[in-house]
C-alpha cells in the first residue's frame, strides 16, 4: 500500500508527552539542536533503530500543551526497546533531554497501564 507521497506504508507509533510549564521554548531549542548540531548523530541512531521518519508536533490544549511524536519504523516496538536499552552517548543524551523536558523518566518503570483499545475498524468498506 502507498501513502499519498508515493512511499510504501510502514508500521508507525505515536507517543504523547506532556510539556512541563515554561518548557515550550526548551522543546523548540531541543528540536533545533537535533536538526543543526546533532543531525549526524540523530540520523545514525535512526538508521540503527530502523526508524524511517519522525514528525514532532506541538499540540496546544485548553489546560496544557503536549508533544505528539509520530514515528515510522520497521518495528516500532523494537525501535523503542532499542532506544531505551542503548548506552550510546547520543541516545543517553536524547533520553536525558526528553526526561528533562517532560518530567517523566523514560528509563524508569512504567507506572501506568497500557492504553485500552476501545474502537477499531478494519478499514474495509462494507458492501451495499
Amino acid at each position: 500500500m502507498m501513502d499519498p507521497s508515493g512511499d510504501a506504508e510502514m508500521p508507525m507509533a505515536v507517543v504523547v508527552l506532556p510539556i512541563l510549564p515554561d518548557m515550550e521554548e526548551s522543546w523548540r531549542r531541543f528540536t533545533q539542536d537535533l536538526l543543526d548540531d546533532r543531525l549526524g548523530e540523530y540520523e545514525a541512531l535512526e538508521r540503527y533503530l530502523g526508524i524511517r521518519r519522525v514528525r514532532i508536533y506541538l499540540v496546544r490544549m485548553s489546560r496544557w500543551d503536549v508533544i505528539l511524536a509520530y514515528a515510522e519504523a520497521i518495528d516500532p516496538a523494537e525501535a523503542f526497546r532499542g532506544l531505551m536499552a542503548s548506552e550510546n552517548p547520543f541516545a543517553c543524551w536524547l533520553k536525558e533531554k526528553i526526561t528533562e523536558l517532560n518530567g517523566c523518566d523514560v528509563n524508569g518503570p512504567r507506572k501506568r497501564s497500557s492504553p485500552e483499545l476501545i474502537f477499531e475498524h478494519p478499514g474495509e468498506v462494507g458492501g451495499s
